[in-house]
């Protein structure tokens, strides 16, 4: 796949995997004493740093990609970048996990911004109400310092019928193929998102989902349901990056024991 040909949904099924929808506030000299910005970012290993270059490609070269010892991130954190790419593109291909409700929260932070509504006292407070209710909320400084703050109602996503390359961007981010004495893939998402990983059952015909604290896993185990129904899905809908390299590993194996168990 070339780098300006990612799909679009697979681009928004890993921003569900990866994502992130961020509002930074900090300290300033102006009359409201705070600045509001926006940010949105998806990080990945360090070893997947040519399909972080695709995504920043796929976004028209904008925002920019930095390094930490093992992870690279890419991030886009320009309002009129926000306005011309990236709320173009998500209201087109919508997420399907709960990170569609902060999409939501952070467009509607983003268009207040643009039209400079945060330049005002009430403008900021109705900024700070969206930060409040946008992934872990407000810091207990900002608490403190917006003591009026009231979260906002959070959006209500609405489940959207599977989209192949979709779930290859997802699998991209949150799925494995295990290797070993038993194969298995499986993908999995916290327990919020619990719907959504049972979704995946009844969309594959095939395999179980287990729950252990907070998390929810969708697994297929079975070689013949590995062989008729994952396999031949992930070779139409590729994933990318390092987790094609564990998918063609774990295909190999998987022939592998399907010859030995043909030899008997």
């Amino acid at each position: 796949m070339e780098s300006n040909k990612l799909d679009p949904w697979f681009v928004t099924g890993l921003t569900d995997a990866e994502g992130c929808f961020m509002i930074p506030i900090w300290k300033n000299s102006n009359k409201t004493k705070y600045n509001v910005g926006l940010s949105f970012q998806i990080e990945l290993h360090l070893k997947d740093l040519d399909l972080l270059k695709n995504i920043k490609t796929f976004f028209k070269d904008k925002g920019n990609i930095t390094f930490t010892k093992s992870y690279v991130k890419y991030r886009i954190r320009s309002s009129k970048d926000v306005l011309d790419v990236l709320i173009p593109h998500f209201d087109k291909h919508p997420m399907q996990t709960d990170k569609q409700a902060d999409y939501l929260l952070f467009k509607s932070a983003a268009l207040k911004i643009i039209k400079g509504e945060h330049l005002s006292l009430k403008g900021l407070q109705d900024i700070i109400n969206i930060r409040a209710t946008i992934n872990w909320g407000l810091s207990n400084n900002l608490k403190i310092v917006f003591p009026e703050s009231v979260p906002v109602e959070r959006p209500r996503v609405v489940k959207q019928n599977l989209v192949p390359m979709w779930f290859s961007g997802f699998v991209t981010g949150d799925g494995s193929f295990s290797k070993g004495q038993n194969l298995v893939f499986s993908v999995k998402q916290h327990m919020r998102d619990g719907d959504l990983i049972e979704s995946f059952k009844e969309e594959f015909k095939c395999g179980y989902v287990t729950s252990f604290k907070n998390v929810k896993t969708f697994r297929v185990s079975g070689l013949i349901q590995i062989s008729k129904v994952i396999i031949p899905f992930f070779d139409m809908y590729p994933v990318q990056g390092q987790k094609l390299i564990q998918y063609n590993n774990w295909k190999k194996q998987v022939e592998k024991k399907k010859s030995f168990i043909s030899m008997w």
